[in-house]
């Protein structure tokens, strides 16, 4: 089955229940046959594709230090539970960095780390140390009985990049051909709704009294110690 990648605005992204209700009211309309054509089933993705598009404005101010903070998180510990807003109960995931790191000196100049783990490379505990912004990171994220979602963030707007959602088993109770608006739809919910989780989760600490004397002082300390690392986990 082909994989569909969607790319996602961040601003309020609880905003975007609102397109994803729209597709799934039609799906529910009365009358609708059980199983849709492949056109309608098209046409109601490219609304929702659309819908998601045209979301919000930039939180660029925060996307650097929220890339850096996440960064950190994952490293501190990559396995969260979590209890996003309306979930009837929480949600267990491992988080990694990915395949792709991108860092930006202040001067503009931008180095790209691709391929491997360059995470835990010794060029990326270099670009840290020296000081250098995170303008790019691919993650991973393995949601316990769901799947795993990967995706590319970017500093300057926070916004998802050729997400991929979870291939569906032979043992989910829909078949492939019926997976497309229904399946795709709970998955891309639970994606947003785990990503404005990470994101209140930032802006809590991020606007605690503490961030400036415990958060930063743990992210600096985190950082040198990457410094002194010669060998990938």
């Amino acid at each position: 089955m082909e994989t569909k990648k969607f790319d996602l605005e961040k601003n309020d992204i609880t905003n975007t229940q609102g397109a994803i209700k729209k597709v799934q009211a039609k799906e529910k309309e009365p009358g609708r046959r059980q199983g849709a054509s492949a056109k309608e089933s098209q046409e109601a993705e490219e609304q929702l594709h659309s819908e998601l598009q045209a979301l919000g404005k930039s939180k660029f101010f925060l996307g650097y230090e929220f890339l850096t903070w996440l960064w950190y998180l994952i490293e501190k510990d990559s396995q969260l539970t979590l209890i996003p807003k309306h979930a009837k109960q929480p949600i267990q995931l491992t988080l990694w960095i990915d395949d792709r790191v991108v860092t930006s000196a202040t001067s503009g100049q931008q180095n790209t780390m691709r391929g491997g783990d360059p995470a835990h490379s010794a060029e990326a505990a270099v670009a840290l140390v020296t000081g250098k912004t995170i303008r790019e990171l691919k993650i991973g994220m393995d949601v316990l009985g769901v799947g795993e979602y990967r995706t590319t963030l970017n500093a300057k707007d926070l916004r998802p990049r050729g997400l991929v959602l979870p291939t569906p088993s032979d043992e989910d109770d829909e078949a492939p051909q019926q997976v497309s608006i229904p399946m795709r739809l709970r998955q891309l919910d639970l994606f947003l709704n785990i990503f404005d989780s990470l994101f209140l989760m930032f802006m809590e600490q991020r606007t605690a009294a503490k961030w400036e004397k415990n958060t930063t002082y743990d992210i600096k300390e985190w950082i040198q110690n990457r410094s002194n690392w010669k060998t990938v986990h």
